[in-house]
Parts: C-alpha cells; structure tokens; sequence
C-alpha cells in the first residue's frame, strides 16, 4: 500500500507498471475525490496486489489500514509544506498508526515491512537542465535562492523537514523500518520534468517527472530492501494467510469503470 500525494503516485504507477500491471492518471483523482483506496493485480494473477490512497498530509492512515491490511507499507508526507508544529504533531500521529499496524502484523502472524520515502522538491528553472547535476550543493543553493518564487511551494525546507520526519521516526513506537532516500536522488536530477517550459492552460511543472526516470530508482531499492529482509519463513507465513479483507481489484485499469 502506498499513502501520499501525486509524487507517490508516480511512485506506485511505475510499481504497477513495472509488475505487468496497468493503471491511469484518472484513478489517482478516483482515490481522491471518491475517498477510496485503488487496488489493483499485477504480476498476471489474482494474488498479488498493488494500493493506493492519495492523502496529501497521511490523514485517516489508520482507517486506511483497517479497511484493506498490507502487509507492505510505503508512505511520505508530499511536496505540500506545513509548518514544523503542524508538520510533527502529524507524523507523530501517523507514527503511532503504523505502530499499531505492525503490532497486528505479529498479531496475525505474518512479517511486514514499512518504508518511510523522503520527501523531493522541485528545480527551480528546470527547463535549464538537459541532464544530471552531480553536485548536490550548487542544487541546495539553487533552492535556497528561490525563497520568493511564485506558488510559496517552500522547496528550500525540504532538506530540514525530512531530517525531522527520521527523527520523529527514529523516536517512535515504529519497531522496524527502512528508508527510501528519494531526496538525493531526485536532487541530482532536474533533468526530465513533466512540462518544463510554459504550456497553455497548464504553465510550468518543475515538480512532477516523466517516465521512466527517478522513480524507477526508488523501486530498485524497494526491491533491495525485501530481498534482503524477507526470508523463505516469511513468505511461507504469507502463503498460508487468510488476509482480513477480500482481496480483489476494485478498478478497471483505464480507470473510467468503478466496480462496486
């Protein structure tokens, strides 16, 4: 399950994708104005499933893991800044939520693994840049020179506010956890933006990406943490698991027709 903005959407449709799956555009806006969780197959059968839930500030997690139980859990606050206050007092909250996930997971008997993703901003002038930037200050100055661009996205605390999401983790009840560092990688990357040059109707993106790209890199690694982690015991308790919710696709790939 995947819980976030459209960065992590991104993230979770090149998953899908990846897996032999299909999906749309148009069912990130279904997870967000119908308040539903997407679920859908991959890898050729009806066993495995990819989720999601677009919630921009990771509200109401505990109801989303209720309703349809991971056993995998990827989660990142969004590219949507909220003051430090307001920022901890929710991750707090949504630290306490994957605690109590965790503690069904060893209810229930089976391993699960949580991924916590940092956060990426955009670039600045991102129509300026044609490939990687293999200098990771001279980006960081870049940001922290835009303070003042239009939009007040507050790029420049990115950086800060991830350190702060490692140690309200880091001091949490959350018993197991790997991190997906998107920061860096998508920081040496202002290359390969969604529209970086002005389109009608649309302007600029300089946050979004095109596929395939960064995001790739982050289920490469993904994929490396549960080699890793997950043994053959593992996945023998995962075979013979009776998850508590009836597992099958509530979307069509395109998108358009909502099974009920």
């Amino acid at each position: 399950m995947f819980v976030g903005d459209s960065l992590t959407w991104e993230h979770y449709r090149t998953l899908v994708e990846i897996l032999g799956g299909k999906t749309a555009t148009l069912l990130q806006f279904r997870s967000k104005h119908r308040y539903m969780t997407i679920v859908q197959p991959v890898c050729d059968h009806q066993q495995t499933f990819i989720m999601y839930r677009r919630e921009d500030s990771l509200k109401g997690l505990d109801l989303y893991l209720e309703e349809k139980f991971p056993v995998v859990l990827i989660l990142n606050r969004g590219a949507h800044y909220a003051p430090d206050d307001t920022f901890s007092a929710d991750l707090k909250t949504t630290f306490q939520h994957v605690s109590s996930w965790q503690q069904k997971c060893n209810e229930y008997g089976v391993r699960c693994y949580f991924f916590w993703r940092t956060s990426v901003p955009g670039h600045p002038g991102c129509n300026n840049f044609t490939g990687p930037v293999n200098n990771l200050t001279l980006m960081e100055e870049i940001l922290a020179n835009n303070r003042d661009s239009p939009g007040n996205w507050r790029w420049e605390e990115f950086k800060h506010q991830n350190e702060l999401a490692l140690q309200l983790l880091d001091n949490s009840s959350v018993t197991d956890y790997d991190v997906i560092d998107a920061y860096p990688i998508n920081m040496l990357r202002p290359d390969q933006h969604a529209r970086p040059y002005e389109t009608p109707g649309k302007g600029v993106d300089c946050l979004h990406s095109c596929r395939p790209g960064k995001m790739d890199v982050y289920n490469r690694l993904l994929q490396h943490f549960l080699i890793q982690r997950r043994s053959f015991a593992d996945v023998q308790a995962l075979e013979n698991f009776t998850f508590p919710w009836i597992r099958t696709t509530n979307v069509q790939a395109d998108g358009h027709d909502i099974i009920y």
